[in-house]
């Protein structure tokens, strides 16, 4: 699995903008530096593999001979894009809903539910048998660690800090964009295993920064990023 192939619509948005509206360098950074943007885009994705997988071992899909790990691309106008897989959810998961609170029954309405939770033709006849009803026990979901991403996106934005000015194929006015895709949740009340496990919603986080904003220390970089955390 690979960022792109997770959420190949980003990319495809972004190279849709730059063709709206084009940037001057367009063709000289496409046909003179191409080479150069590869090459550069190549090292910082491996930066970034190794100051991730530094923290988060086997929980960052890396590069190997069965696996991309994480690719970046250009889009001439927009900036350099890094895609990234996680194996951790990066955004909380949606709390379930609370129900409204309704007016208690009284002993009679109780009691006559009881009864007719024996089932039966008639229910209200012969003798009388309690029933104890358990209610459906929801699934675990995988555990989110705050702490965790908060320090996900400390990582990214020092990263950024340090070795974004030597993506020197990128302008000034374009951006440094890093999207990782995390891990899933099921939904927050799974019912009986029989009723199958229902969609699952996937959860993204991008950091966004300016390259004429780096070379900051990473306190004030992450003041001027544009942080946007999702599920979908």
């Amino acid at each position: 699995m690979t960022g792109l192939s997770v959420i190949p619509w980003a990319l495809a948005s972004m190279f849709a903008a730059a063709s709206i509206s084009p940037s001057t360098r367009t063709a000289e950074v496409l046909e003179e530096r191409e080479s150069d943007i590869g090459r550069q885009l190549t090292v910082m994705s491996r930066v970034l593999e190794k100051r991730l997988e530094a923290e988060w071992m086997n929980e960052i899909v890396t590069a190997s001979l069965i696996q991309r790990g994480i690719e970046g691309y250009y889009a001439a106008g927009i900036g350099a894009l890094f895609f990234v897989d996680a194996r951790f959810a990066v955004v909380a998961p949606e709390a379930p809903k609370t129900p409204e609170k309704s007016q208690p029954d009284d002993l009679w309405t109780r009691t006559e539910r009881e009864i007719e939770s024996v089932g039966g033709a008639v229910p209200f006849e012969g003798s009388i048998v309690w029933k104890h009803n358990r209610p459906p026990s929801p699934i675990a979901r995988p555990s989110f660690d705050a702490k965790k991403v908060e320090r996900l996106k400390a990582v990214l934005l020092d990263t950024l800090a340090q070795y974004g000015n030597r993506l020197e194929s990128v302008a000034d006015s374009e951006h440094l964009v890093i999207i990782v895709s995390g891990g899933a949740f099921p939904p927050p009340l799974v019912m009986a295993p029989w009723t199958g496990a229902g969609d699952t919603s996937r959860s993204v986080l991008i950091v966004s920064v300016l390259k004429k904003d780096l070379g900051r220390d990473t306190k004030d970089l992450a003041a001027r990023a544009t942080i946007i955390a999702y599920r979908y």
